[in-house]
Formats: structure tokens, sequence, C-alpha cells
């Protein structure tokens, strides 16, 4: 479901660590007794800080990448990761995006399967509402694990890139690795 899948991308955005989707922060009654209370949820560690990071620099390839098919939901000034994603024969159309303040997932389709003209709207949806989210936030950016490097590679071979190398790229690597 788009809850699920959006709460599945949070971990690249907040180091690494699941917290369970809720709806509401907390809930009272009339008499102002809490009556649905998530303000103490303790998240998860569902995956190493290092590999939230990893992953987090990767999916910003998605959104400035030469090659990302997630270009169109970049918002100026913002540090926007995310990621697409289509099913066979164009049923379904996603959009997963973090920013440093909010993950949030759409989906396009028909509870009915069928084609759907355009896959492109997920994004353009997307975009929009994050767009109005941030307008007023102070520009942040995430928190990387400081055990992450970066470092150039030869796309020929997968290894560190050296002068014999002709075509290079950028990877993100844990110090220990």
């Amino acid at each position: 479901t788009p809850k699920e899948m959006t709460a599945a991308f949070q971990i690249f955005g907040n180091g690494g660590k699941y917290n369970k989707p809720y709806t509401y922060f907390y809930v009272t009654d009339r008499n102002d007794k809490v009556i649905l209370d998530n303000r103490s949820n303790i998240p998860t560690q569902a995956v190493a800080s290092s590999t939230a990071t990893i992953m987090n620099r990767l999916l910003r390839n998605v959104i400035t990448g030469p090659e990302g098919t997630g270009r169109a939901a970049n918002i100026s000034g913002w540090n926007i990761i995310g990621k697409t994603g289509t099913t066979t024969d164009d049923y379904d159309s996603w959009f997963m995006g973090l920013s440093p303040y909010a993950v949030s997932g759409i989906w396009t389709g028909y509870d009915n399967p069928k084609r759907i003209r355009e896959t492109s709207a997920a994004i353009r949806i997307w975009k929009h509402i994050m767009t109005k989210y941030l307008e007023n936030k102070p520009n942040i950016d995430f928190t990387y694990d400081k055990d992450v490097v970066s470092a150039q590679y030869c796309k020929a071979s997968g290894l560190l890139a050296s002068g014999n190398c002709s075509s290079t790229a950028t990877g993100y690597y844990a110090k220990n690795n």
C-alpha cells in the first residue's frame, strides 16, 4: 500500500530507523484525557546508519543524475531524494520522495487495473504537495553517517578509479569497506 511503501522509505532519511506509521500524534476526549497516544513511540533500527546514508546518496541520483527518472521532483534549493516506479503494462505509477523534514509517497492507478496514460503524474503530485509543505521551512540537510565516504570508481571494473580508467562515477562506501 502507499502507507507501507512510504513507511519503508523513511529509513533512508533518518539514519536507518523505522517508525511505525500512525495517523494521529495523540487524541484527547472532551475532558482532555488522552485516549490515543503515539508521542512516545520508539523507532526500530531497521538498517545500519551507514547503509541508510549510502542509499540516501544513491537515491539522490534519481533526482539529480543525468539518467535520473525523478528529475521532475527536484525542488529548487532543497536536497530531495526519491524513487520512481511503474508496474508491467503501466497499470501503476509510484513516487516515493524524501526531504530532510518528511517522507511522502504517491501512487496513481485504478482499483481495477488498467493502463494509465501518464506515468509521471505521481511525481507531479508529489512535487506540488512537498513544495507547499516546505515553502516556509528553514532549509536543512539530511544528517549523514560520519563513517561513509565518497570515492571515484571505474565504471568498467567497479573498482576504485585509477589513472587508467576512462569513465568514472562517484560511489559511497562505509569507511571499513
